[in-house]
């Protein structure tokens, strides 16, 4: 075996090759610092980072110029970065020095060949699977072949430079052996298509051969080429439009002369007539057009009426257009800066070859005023909407090209592009972020065109069109320049994701055609991870989660996540998403400062431990030991270096790490840890000076071993993965390759066969299924290698759930081994479960039945032997349905964005139903979500405006006005009844219906209560209490009679999922009626429940006059006089066999329940009622008069203090359970209603029917009223035991909680003046009163 002898050839600074610098754009004198800071002579990335952060930290994100220029020049700085956060833009020697080594290292040989593969993205779709887009790369240069239309060259911002010979059906890379940055510019011989010339990375390189070789033919410091153009008539003539000048060849690119040094934009032939040339450069603030009548030899300005910028104004890019039907014919394109102009000054025309020039615009318009940008009159072609409230990215997006056939046809853009039919007169819109081309990828980058054939070059990639933009196709097969910001791999399935920059994320799964991947949605975030377990489970920071339903026409299904990783695209800078190998619902993440757990698979997270600093003291890397989980380690920005840190206890407690070596700056510590050894760690450090690159410790941190050698020299690490079941086998990710090295070997090797020469890793991720290691490289997409070595099995069993809250829920098991699935089969053992579904296959789901602790056995069989684990599982049994309303949730609105996430519910239906309660706090924000679907969107909501009720539905009405408000500051009931022919919405029991046919909908996707599929601004304020879905439409006598029902899923018909938020604590909300529990998010938390629900019984009636109204199971009858009024509407009363959240304050006895009578009709008095009766309402004691029974009362939807006597008992019947009647009662509310005695107490309670004998319990609380700032004593007598004082706001949040046991002191500072409920509890008794707190 031959091994490669780096020796010390290898000291060339770290640097990647040039890139495009982006182009200044105009600052306003009330620019954020951070824009300030990267025009400013030496700028430095952390420190504009770090100030671009503290800023949105106290704006509202707004995408505008400074935040697009922002995201491409910390693109462009990236590879520049120094350890101290400056920025070296290398000059020509060093990049030939770079490229030099880099081409010695790859000749050296190698130990053994990786022959790495490209993955993909090959071709980009919609997540329908049928439509093709482009999101895939960035290109910024093409060319045709003028002698052959279906040859063509493309060069892309990242990846290399691509050919097709098949007009675009097929693209092959050509520069795999190139190292090179971004191709700014390439240009076909006119009559050869395999020569062409193509300039990158600071150079001008030329192909003689189609591509297959090349030679570097000219270079300059930061050169960056705009445009080449090449003599028809001696194609050894070759110009070069740059920003360091005009150059010129006279021998086909031997050697170049420069013309000028102004920064030049555009050089074009005219056509047919090879003598004359034409050409833009800047002069100043403004700029020159040049002609050229010797063939490009001699340049002089030209150009009566050329436009000239007025005061505070300037050109800032221009770009030609020749017309091939007109030759004297030309147009020019201009955009610029200054507040009137908003980036763009205009297209120009000229008749005569330059002489003259007129302005396109019949009025003569530059700029906002006096004639406003509008589409089509004055479209501004460089804004991303066409008018002055656009953004646009100046030179960086611009294109302009005439149709050959038609010199009035015009197609130009920047941001977003657009069509004149008048020679630039109006211009309409096409497509990007306006027009009505569809899947038009926004940023414009280039346009060519032969005969009929239109190519339009984006950020996204390549459209082609055959009739000049009125249809588009994407042809991108095989261009493989995705920039992987982020990059992760699935384990069992083979499920690639990423994030990309320009095009958004990706993801790709096993059941999809080779190379295709769908476009996922979103920007350019450094994101994308795979859940290990549940593997079709996706996550992206700037989408959200999504599920991939399998199958390439199947889709996806969104799902809530609750928070994400730091993420930075500017300099290694990204913490991630690391699982518990023991179960895949357990997530570590850090966010800030802190690190992060989620037990439920991310939808919500507990921050675990905050590290020291403040919140820009972010969490990198983490790494979750599998031999001990509770092991967890990771790296954290100090200020200065990365700290390294350790737990021992599942990330409670961290301890610092010895840091490494000095001196050295350890900034982006990358960290691989060992399988079979907690304490085997690996950090390699990305700014590392040469000699201190990677270390390794076998005691957990304490000391390190030096593994640097020469052959890391000069070189970026980038990232670092440990190849399990291997003797210490790690990978290094660099920008100059790929390296691997275990215990056996002297030095790394380079493993790099295949793989382009300017590949820069991202991230690297073993499959071990296959055997192979993924790479997503910055720039060059997705590449596949064999592992250097095979692995030994290690077997590791994984679960949905290491301890379960409902022993109904089934726990899922898989398999998270290392290992081949070549060979392997899998059988497990559940002792003691009541289901399993197959013993002998990798993924079991399991049903233990019962509360209890469980062992699961998995036992792996291999070629290399038999290997086993074992997982230790508790089932708890917290779901069961409740009696009392206990807690609610509150969402906090806009300001706090949370919200409850809801599983899939998994029916297609148009026979659906929800129900709430739900209380507003204040004014809602428009259409925020009270219960929504993630998919199609599908629920209920809050209109702009007064909160009325709206609903959305696939083909609904989402603008129909219900009449439907629902009140702030009190509990309503509302429900959604969707259907066949309509969907009704109710407050209160009062419904409104909009007629239509609504069609099925697929509820695959999660859900939300208290927010709109994830969207900022439409949270609800309030609070939301006992939620129920049902997969049928309840009918309005359903809705009525339910409403003030707690809910028996045994008796219930269809439900689908029943929400009643009492869980005493955790982020779970069980489902009480089966197994889709729910999660509570970011700020949403459990709160008292106030709401007037309980056990019982519920009918309906109407008012019979005269004669008795019966309302069976509740107690109650009405009677009527004859000839009086009568309600006109349905009545509705419900007996709750409940203490309501406060009692009426006197009387120590009470009523066993209270009621609540709802008329739905205008009227709120009982009137005409001569008698009403409540039967069976608890003990009522003999020798007692009438008229000491009172009734109260307040409002339906009522609750707190808030009760009013109203009338007395007329009879009773006494006993155990006995009877009041009211006779000619006075004005009664329909509401709710109860009764008490009074006694010698303060408090009321329900005394205990069986106990007559005993004492009644008594508690006093004084004084009361009491001073703010004071104390109150409680006394009681006759409650044995420790018990509970609770004091509750006017929110119904606890403000004191006391355990104590017969009397206690409790202070009340810090309350302010006002009513407050207390409550006492024993563990047989609870009574309630009010407190007043006075000034």
């Amino acid at each position: 075996m031959k091994h490669v002898a780096f020796f010390c050839l290898f000291f060339f600074p770290v640097l990647l090759f040039a890139q495009q610098k982006p182009t200044p754009v105009y600052v306003d004198s009330d620019a954020p610092e951070w824009m300030r800071l990267m025009q400013s002579d030496k700028p430095n990335v952390f420190e504009i980072q770090k100030s671009y952060t503290e800023y949105f930290e106290n704006h509202s994100f707004v995408k505008n110029r400074y935040t697009q220029y922002f995201k491409r020049w910390m693109h462009w700085a990236r590879p520049y970065v120094q350890a101290d956060g400056s920025v070296h833009e290398p000059t020509v020697a060093e990049m030939e020095e770079q490229e030099k080594n880099i081409r010695a290292l790859r000749a050296g040989v190698q130990d053994r060949a990786s022959g790495w593969s490209f993955l993909g993205p090959k071709q980009t779709y919609d997540t329908d699977g049928a439509t093709e887009v482009t999101w895939q790369t960035n290109i910024y240069s093409l060319d045709i072949a003028p002698s052959d239309p279906n040859v063509l060259y493309a060069g892309g911002e990242s990846g290399g430079l691509w050919k097709t010979t098949d007009k675009g059906l097929h693209w092959n890379l050509l520069t795999t052996n190139v190292v090179h940055g971004a191709f700014g510019a390439v240009k076909v011989h006119p009559a050869d298509p395999t020569t062409v010339y193509a300039a990158t990375g600071g150079k001008i390189i030329k192909t003689t051969d189609g591509g297959a070789t090349w030679a570097t033919v000219y270079s300059e410091n930061n050169l960056w080429v705009n445009e080449f153009a090449i003599k028809t008539d001696n194609p050894n003539i070759v110009l070069a439009a740059a920003d360091q000048g005009l150059l010129r060849s006279d021998n086909g690119g031997m050697t170049w002369t420069k013309i000028h040094n102004q920064q030049t934009w555009t050089v074009k032939y005219k056509p047919a007539d090879p003598t004359t040339v034409f050409a833009v450069r800047t002069n100043g603030a403004g700029s020159d057009f040049l002609v050229s009548t010797d063939g490009g030899v001699v340049f002089t300005p030209s150009g009566n009426g050329w436009w000239t910028p007025g005061q505070g104004e300037a050109v800032t890019g221009a770009i030609i257009a020749v017309c091939p039907s007109n030759p004297s014919k030309l147009y020019a394109y201009l955009c610029g800066s200054g507040s009137n102009l908003v980036g763009y000054i205009g297209v120009f025309k000229s008749t005569d070859s330059g002489a003259t020039w007129s302005n396109t615009h019949p009025q003569n318009a530059i700029g906002d005023s006096p004639v406003a940008y509008s589409i089509p009159g004055h479209s501004n072609l460089m804004t991303h909407n066409g008018v002055a409230t656009g953004f646009d990215q100046g030179f960086y997006d611009m294109a302009i090209i005439v149709n050959p056939n038609n010199d009035n046809q015009l197609i130009a853009g920047g941001t977003s592009w657009f069509k004149s039919l008048n020679g630039g007169a109006t211009w309409t819109a096409l497509g990007s972020y306006v027009g009505g081309l569809p899947w038009s990828h926004p940023d414009i980058q280039g346009l060519a065109a032969s005969g009929g054939d239109l190519w339009i070059a984006s950020d996204g990639g390549l459209n082609y069109s055959p009739n000049f933009a009125q249809t588009i196709v994407a042809r991108m097969n095989g261009i493989s320049g995705s920039d992987m910001w982020g990059f992760d791999s699935g384990w069992n399935e083979d499920v690639l994701v990423g994030g990309r920059y320009h095009n958004g994320n990706m993801a790709w799964h096993e059941s999809f055609p080779e190379g295709k991947f769908y476009r996922m949605g979103g920007a350019e975030s450094a994101t994308g991870y795979v859940n290990p377990g549940d593997a079709r489970k996706t996550y992206f920071s700037d989408i959200g989660g999504y599920r991939l339903n399998g199958g390439f026409s199947q889709g996806v299904s969104g799902f809530s996540v609750g928070l994400f990783p730091n993420e930075s695209y500017a300099y290694y800078a990204n913490s991630e998403m690391a699982f518990d190998p023991r179960c895949w619902n357990h997530v570590y993440l850090g966010f800030e400062n802190k690190i992060w757990k989620s037990t439920d698979g991310g939808t919500s997270y507990t921050a675990l431990h905050t590290f020291p600093g403040a919140t820009d003291r972010t969490v990198f890397d983490i790494e979750v030991s599998r031999s001990n989980p509770d092991v967890i380690y990771c790296s954290q920005w100090d200020g200065l270096d990365d700290a390294m840190w350790r737990s021992a206890d599942g990330g409670q407690n961290w301890t610092q790490l010895t840091k490494l070596p000095l001196p050295n700056n350890n900034d982006r510590v990358k960290m691989a840890l060992s399988a079979e050894n907690e304490n085997v760690l690996w950090v390699a450090v990305t700014y590392g000076s040469n000699g201190k690159k990677i270390y390794k410790s076998v005691n957990g941190g304490q000391s390190w071993d030096n593994l640097s050698t020469p052959a890391l020299n000069g070189i970026r690490i980038t990232n670092i993965m440990a190849q399990y079941g291997t003797d210490g086998g790690v990978y290094l990710g660099t920008n100059a390759g790929v390296f691997y090295r275990n215990n056996t070997l002297a030095d790394w090797q380079l493993f790099s066969d295949g793989l382009p020469l300017s590949a820069e890793t991202n991230r690297l991720k073993p499959f071990y299924k296959t055997g192979k290691i993924r790479n997503g490289c910055w720039g060059f997409g997705v590449w596949e290698s064999d592992l250097y070595e095979p692995s030994q099995p290690i077997a590791q069993a994984m679960c949905s759930a290491l301890e379960s809250g409902c022993a109904r829920d089934t726990v899922y098991f898989d398999d998270y081994s290392v290992v081949n699935h070549d060979g392997a089969s899998w059988s497990w053992q559940f002792p003691g479960a009541a289901f399993v579904s197959n013993t002998n296959v990798r993924n079991p789901k399991v049903l233990f039945g019962q509360p209890g602790d469980y062992t699961a056995v998995m036992t792996l069989n291999t070629q290399q032997g038999v290997f086993y684990d074992t997982l230790s599982i508790r089932v708890n049994n917290a779901c069961t349905a409740d009696s009392v309303p206990g807690e609610a949730v509150r969402i906090g609105g806009n300001d706090n964005e949370g919200y409850v996430s809801l599983p899939p519910f998994n029916v297609t239906t148009n026979t659906f139903t929800v129900t709430a309660w739900v209380k507003p706090d204040g004014e809602q924000p428009e259409y925020s979500g009270i219960f929504m679907h993630d998919g199609d969107a599908a629920g209920f909501n809050f209109q702009p405006g007064n909160n009325k009720l709206g609903y959305h539905w696939p083909n609904g009405a989402w603008w129909w006005e219900s009449g439907l408000t629902v009140p702030s500051g009190e509990w309503n009931h509302v429900a959604m009844v969707v259907e066949p022919n309509g969907i009704t919405l109710y407050v209160n029991g009062i419904g409104s219906k909009n007629t239509f046919a609504p069609v099925k909908v697929n509820f695959s996707a999660g859900a939300r209560l208290g927010n709109y599929q994830g969207w900022g601004g439409r949270y609800v304020k309030g609070d939301l209490d006992e939620v129920c879905v049902y997969n049928r439409s309840l009918t309005q006598a359903e809705i009525r009679e339910k409403m003030h029902l707690r809910k028996i899923p045994a008796d219930e018909t269809d439900m689908l999922a029943y929400y009643q938020f009492n869980e005493t604590g955790g982020s779970t909300s069980f489902d009480r009626s089966g197994t889709r529990h729910g999660s509570l998010v970011g700020s949403a938390a459990r709160i008292k429940s106030t709401v007037a629900v309980g056990p019982g019984a519920s009918a309906r009636n109407f008012a019979s006059s005269p004669g008795s109204t019966l309302f069976p199971g509740t107690g109650v009858t009405m009677k009527y006089a004859d000839f009086t009024p009568i309600p006109s509407d349905e009545i509705c009363v419900t007996r709750i066999n409940l203490l309501p959240d406060v009692v009426p304050p006197a009387g120590d006895t009470v009523s066993r329940s209270y009621w609540v009578a709802r008329h739905f009709g205008p009227e709120l008095l009982m009137d005409g009622l001569i008698e009403i009766d409540f039967d069976n309402i608890g003990r009522v004691p003999a020798g007692q008069p009438a008229d000491a029974w009172r009734l109260w009362q307040r409002f339906a939807n009522g609750e707190g203090p808030v009760w009013a006597e109203t009338d007395v008992a007329d009879a009773v019947t006494p006993g155990a359970d006995g009877s009041v009647k009211i006779f000619n009662p006075a004005e009664l509310l329909f509401g709710q209603m109860i009764f008490t005695m009074p006694k010698d107490s303060l408090l009321s309670g329900v005394e205990n029917p069986g106990a007559a004998a005993e004492k009644a319990p008594e508690v006093r609380v004084y004084p009361n009223a009491v001073a703010s700032g004071g104390r109150v004593s409680v006394y009681t007598e006759n409650l044995p035991g420790t018990l509970k004082f609770r004091l509750f706001n006017e929110k119904g949040n606890a403000v004191r909680t006391v355990r104590f046991e017969k009397q206690t002191k409790v202070e009340l500072d810090g309350l302010a003046a006002g009513a407050y409920l207390y409550r006492v509890e024993s563990e047989k008794w609870i009574g309630t009163g009010v407190l007043i707190v006075s000034h």
